[in-house]
């Protein structure tokens, strides 16, 4: 069953299905995190970007995030995100 992909006038914590299955047990979700980041790459720079975490009940571990800049759409995914992440006290964290 397909779920809600963006509302109309998101908000930080917001939380939302974005598909179901309900014969595998699994739901996909994701959460907003800010309305208003900025992310450079080479198709330029843009702000007011919407930054979402976006997960699975199947997979809890696996995480990834997304982030749509308006008018334009999906700008920039990183996936393979450590749960530590979802700590709001870390910033950052070294990778191996």
């Amino acid at each position: 069953m397909p779920g809600i992909l963006v509302p109309g006038t998101p908000e930080v914590g917001q939380a939302m299905f974005i598909g179901q299955a309900p014969t595998a047990q699994e739901i996909d979700y994701w959460e907003v995190l800010a309305l208003d980041a900025t992310i450079s790459g080479p198709s330029g720079t843009f702000s007011g970007v919407l930054k979402v975490r976006q997960g699975s009940t199947l997979e809890p571990d696996d995480r990834e995030l997304a982030f749509y800049a308006p008018g334009v759409g999906l700008v920039r995914e990183e996936a393979g995100l450590s749960p530590a992440l979802d700590a709001p006290e870390v910033v950052a964290e070294r990778q191996p």
